[in-house]
């Protein structure tokens, strides 16, 4: 072998040996860098979502966020493994509001994040995660490149130029599939933080309006009073609903009654301050909270919200223009309650007093919770009298003043209350009315009335029998098919049932009225104008109704009679 042989493998054993050197600290140096890069890029990420969602926190909580440690602890956790991370959050004092169980080994990677209030950092953030995984597997790299260099070493002078390209090969391949996957855990990491955000976002809100919904208002009610307690100052919460919002969707569909909602929130919140808070309960219910100085200006408030509710709105879509109003319960804090349950209700129990005033705004007063209270119980023991068999019926003859004989019977409802005893018609009715319970309620009365009429006829006893029906149930498009199938049953002729309306239901809704009478009548069954002189109808009025009877009241009685003497 010559001196330039000798020189040559020399050279091709220090370049091997030096490839062979480099490759061995190169591959666990690249693995390690990686690797650590890549964990700090992940935790600045996750650290940097979770500080921005605890400043928003803040924000939204600035004077009491330090003290609700259990609603820190769910923002943090729901976005940190709380086994890899040992996490830290500390106040500007250096105070620690919140930190885990887990030690962490050393070496530790750690990053901190920032915690603002409207531009202050007010807490800092750390995450301190062991770099041991890291450590071990680079030593196994390490491991591993020792033996790539002696392979390189003992056949580099056969093929440099090929261990060179795969060694580049696999090199360049590492970090690739490293760069791709963290690229991927970064694009979880936000599609997890937008899904978050868009789910609370869902959960807080009502999805037609955009308004907050039940929860929000429970959570920003709550936040107020203990500010409100705090600062000893005066709170109002309203409750509100629109007046004869059931007639537009029943009349013009639900469609339309959407559209009407999303018109009346957009009204309220463009009036209110951005301090109060307008939330849609649910239906046509809305419910605020007021910040307020005194309890005129809440009265104040609700009159002004009153007045642009009644502005006409316009459905252009549908080349139709409709009117509404609202009607306003007022609760006051502390007056009227500390709780949100309390405050809730008792502003409930005054919206509904306020449907029978003229400016349809009511302040709570016990005096209307002790009726309002009173009222529900009859109401929902009302419900259960039909099923229970509370209820029954009286029939009052009628006497033909040619004959003087009895020609027909009216039936008239009775109620005999098992704890209250007899409850007055006059009582009850009103608020069947009001609840809408009058629709089962005048069913019964009707399928009762007519087994009757099938009993006396089998005993060979021809009667007419008139029953009284209610003005909202003229707004029932069904009403004629429900009487049809109860005639049916009971294999009643339709002359010999009469249905008595009274001259205000008939006028409230004449439309409506004249509609559903006409489908009545087409079936033979006759009809009668109850108590026709109460209301302020004319004849003139009623030529279009079709009726067969009409009963003066009896105060124009006693006047014609003392005409005629």
């Amino acid at each position: 072998m010559t001196d330039g042989d000798l020189s040559f493998k020399q050279i091709i054993q220090w370049i091997a040996g030096t490839i062979a050197v480099i490759i061995t600290l190169i591959i666990p140096a690249v693995y390690f860098y990686a690797n650590h890069d890549s964990l700090e890029d992940k935790s600045r990420v996750i650290g940097s979502y979770v500080a921005s969602d605890l400043s928003e926190y803040v924000f939204l909580n600035s004077n009491t966020w330090e003290y609700q440690e259990a609603r820190i602890a769910s923002i943090i956790e729901r976005q940190i493994d709380i086994d890899i991370y040992k996490i830290f959050l500390k106040t500007s004092e250096d105070n620690v509001l919140y930190t885990n169980e887990p030690p962490i080994k050393k070496p530790f990677l750690s990053i901190s994040e920032p915690v603002y209030d409207a531009g202050t950092i007010v807490a800092t953030l750390e995450l301190h995660t062991s770099l041991e995984p890291i450590f071990l597997n680079s030593l196994v790299f390490f491991c591993v490149a020792i033996a790539i260099g002696l392979i390189i070493y003992f056949t580099l002078y056969r093929v440099p130029m090929n261990a060179l390209d795969n060694a580049t090969k696999h090199l360049r391949d590492a970090q690739e599939e490293l760069r791709e996957e963290v690229l991927s855990k970064e694009r979880a990491l936000k599609n997890a933080h937008d899904l978050s955000i868009r789910l609370r976002e869902l959960a807080m809100h009502d999805i037609l309006t955009g308004l907050p919904n039940r929860s929000m208002y429970n959570d920003r009610l709550s936040q107020a009073l203990l500010m409100a307690n705090r600062q000893k100052s005066l709170l109002a919460v309203v409750m509100m609903d629109l007046n004869r919002f059931k007639d537009i969707n029943d009349s013009l569909g639900h469609h339309i009654g959407d559209e009407v909602l999303i018109q009346v929130a957009d009204r309220l919140v463009s009036s209110l301050r951005k301090t109060d808070t307008v939330a849609r309960l649910g239906g046509d219910e809305f419910a605020l909270v007021l910040h307020i100085n005194g309890k005129e200006n809440a009265i104040n408030v609700c009159g002004h919200l009153s007045h642009i509710l009644t502005a006409p709105i316009d459905l252009q879509d549908h080349g139709i223009q409709l009117t509404t109003a609202g009607s306003f319960g007022i609760a006051y804090f502390p007056d009227d309650g500390v709780d949100s349950s309390t405050l809730l209700q008792r502003a409930d129990i005054a919206m509904y007093a306020a449907k029978k005033t003229s400016t349809n705004i009511t302040v709570y007063d016990e005096k209307i919770d002790t009726h309002s209270a009173e009222k529900m119980r009859l109401i929902n023991d009302l419900g259960q009298a039909i099923v229970n068999g509370e209820l029954y019926l009286v029939y009052q003859p009628k006497i033909s003043f040619a004959t003087n004989q009895v020609i027909g019977v009216e039936a008239l409802i009775r109620w005999q209350h098992p704890i209250d005893g007899f409850v007055s018609p006059g009582a009850f009715i009103p608020l069947a009315e009001e609840q809408e319970v009058i629709h089962p309620l005048t069913e019964w009365v009707i399928e009762t009335a007519l087994e009757q009429l099938h009993n006396w006829l089998k005993d060979d006893i021809k009667l007419q029998v008139s029953i009284n029906i209610s003005g909202m149930n003229l707004r029932d498009n069904i009403l004629h098919h429900k009487i049809a199938i109860a005639m049916t049953k009971w294999q009643t002729d339709p002359g010999s049932l009469i249905l008595e309306v009274t001259e205000s239901a008939m006028i409230d809704n004449p439309e409506n009225a004249v509609m559903i009478l006409k489908e009545l009548g087409d079936q033979g069954i006759k009809l009668s104008i109850d108590d026709f002189g109460t209301g302020h109808a004319s004849l003139s009025q009623l030529k279009s109704f079709s009726f067969d009877e009409l009963k003066w009241v009896a105060t124009w009685l006693r006047v014609f009679i003392s005409a005629n003497q």
